[in-house]
């Protein structure tokens, strides 16, 4: 009990005196917010989504990753379905509509977006840096930039912190003149929803907030990190939250649905800017799952938390939801052709994807060779890896036990977006979808794709890759030559089969 405590003294002062937020531990009524009422317009100074006529006052919105084909989309226009299907066909569902809003990060080509507007009734698209997110005007980025530290090991990329900071706080900027938000996001599939229409749901029980799943934060520096923090906050207030602070249990996000004006209180809006202030989106990876179940339990009454019954699928975190509890996750297995026995050892040994291998082996080489690290140019990847860690350690006066943590790939990137600030070669972790295989693809093969619309690599794109040096560990060698091997006998065998069938054919029609 001591150790914690002054844990969270510790976490508690090195917070308020981060500048230049040292006011943040002050009494909320000390400080100007936006207004609680409904009636009151928040002063956001950013373009608000009016709703599409009068009637409608509901919405669903999403998140997405953009892309420059339609196919990377697939996973959308799926969602969008079920989720039609889903409310349509829940029990006692009331004939009303509601608009869908696709934020993204102005990577969204006009021309798919207005494809996705043929396919999904009502949905608009809006673009998030607009509303002070992912580095646009008004954020964070403005006053402080964590990312362009030396990122770490084993660390989300800065784009999933942003993603998190938006789910958390921002899309409320866009949305406050809708009665009723939900998320469900692009690779969610609702299946059925138990209750009924879920906005009817939250009208009918006077809800403010409506959730699929209770569930454990498994991210343990979150855990680690935000309990004592919540602790501080709530007792520098006088705050009575609804049930134990624990930081360890959380709402899954990626569905759910809320009554908007509810986020424009005053003390809603003191805690997610203080939170934000913080910095700990960025420098421990806080969720907008824990970051929003801790505003619910800190200012909703437990009675206006309610458990809306949908089944769902999410694809992404491998999810599976079932009225209120998870499930196993079956995941539909993939018809394979049949393999060698030598191409299905070469399989398992690259960890079965083109990405694994990429990224593990040849990235480092790529990097190093660039860059002319000491000992360039590389044809192995544990030498480009241990000349990368040398000049990180050189140049950052970093500890060799610090610095050896790094995987591969991560080192690679530190290397290249951290201390040299470089758009080349490795693309951005904002590439994403198909346009990140044809870069993968280019680096790998020094050629485009040939079918650029596919979404699993080739046989060919992958053999090409482990042609690459770097890629010829020994392992792979001894596999490699097994299947060079293979082949060459498969190949004389089905010459001799031709040359036989030839010359039973010509002898037959000599006879």
């Amino acid at each position: 009990d001591l150790e914690r405590t002054l844990g969270s003294c510790a976490e508690s002062l090195l917070w308020a005196r981060r500048a230049p937020f040292k006011h943040v531990l002050h009494h909320p009524k000390r400080l100007r917010s936006r207004p609680e009422h409904e009636g009151h317009a928040p002063a956001f100074g950013v373009p608000t989504i009016e709703p599409s006529t009068p009637k409608v006052r509901d919405v669903v919105f999403s998140l997405l990753r953009g892309g420059s084909f339609l196919a990377d989309y697939k996973d959308f226009l799926k969602s969008r379905r079920c989720l039609r299907d889903a409310i349509t066909g829940a029990p006692g569902r009331e004939a009303t509509a509601f608009d869908e809003v696709a934020f993204h990060e102005g990577n969204i080509p006009e021309h798919i977006q207005r494809e996705l507007e043929r396919e999904v009734p009502g949905l608009r698209f809006a673009d998030a840096r607009l509303y002070g997110a992912f580095g646009g005007t008004g954020s964070a980025r403005d006053r402080w930039r964590p990312w362009e530290r030396l990122r770490q090991p084993g660390e989300y990329p800065v784009g999933y912190r942003h993603m998190c900071r938006f789910m958390s706080m921002i899309w409320i900027r866009a949305l406050w003149k809708y009665e009723h938000t939900m998320r469900v996001d692009d690779d969610v599939c609702p299946k059925k929803f138990g209750s009924g229409d879920p906005f009817a749901q939250l009208r009918r029980e006077g809800a403010v907030y409506g959730y699929g799943v209770l569930t454990e934060e498994k991210h343990r520096e979150t855990v680690h990190t935000m309990q004592p923090w919540l602790e501080v906050y709530a007792t520098s207030r006088g705050l009575k939250p609804g049930a134990p602070i624990n930081a360890q249990e959380m709402y899954f996000t990626n569905f759910f649905i809320s009554k908007t004006a509810w986020w424009l209180s005053e003390a809603v809006q003191h805690f997610l800017g203080a939170v934000e202030r913080t910095g700990h989106i960025y420098d421990h990876r806080w969720g907008d799952a824990p970051i929003q179940s801790a505003t619910l339990n800190f200012f909703a009454a437990p009675e206006e938390v309610v458990l809306v019954t949908v089944d769902y699928t999410h694809l992404s975190t491998q999810n599976e939801i079932k009225n209120g509890t998870e499930v196993a996750f079956v995941q539909e297995k993939k018809r394979l052709n049949a393999l060698s026995t030598v191409e299905a050892q070469l399989s398992e040994v690259m960890g079965s994807t083109f990405e694994f291998t990429f990224t593990n082996l040849l990235a480092p080489c790529l990097v190093g060779n660039y860059f002319q690290i000491k000992g360039a140019p590389f044809d192995e990847e544990p030498a480009a890896t241990r000349a990368m860690k040398h000049e990180m350690a050189d140049r950052l006066s970093l500890p060799w036990k610090d610095v050896d943590k790094y995987a591969p790939w991560e080192l690679a990137q530190a290397i290249q977006f951290d201390l040299n600030h470089a758009e080349g070669p490795l693309p951005r972790d904002t590439v994403v979808g198909l346009d990140r295989m044809a870069a993968f693809v280019r680096l790998a093969l020094r050629r485009e794709r040939r079918e650029p619309e596919k979404k699993e690599y080739s046989k060919e794109e992958m053999v090409g890759l482990l042609v690459n040096a770097c890629c010829q560990t020994p392992k792979v060698k001894e596999v490699m030559k097994k299947w060079e091997e293979t082949r060459a006998k498969q190949a004389i065998q089905f010459v001799a089969g031709v040359g036989g069938a030839g010359g039973a054919g010509g002898a037959g029609g000599a006879g």
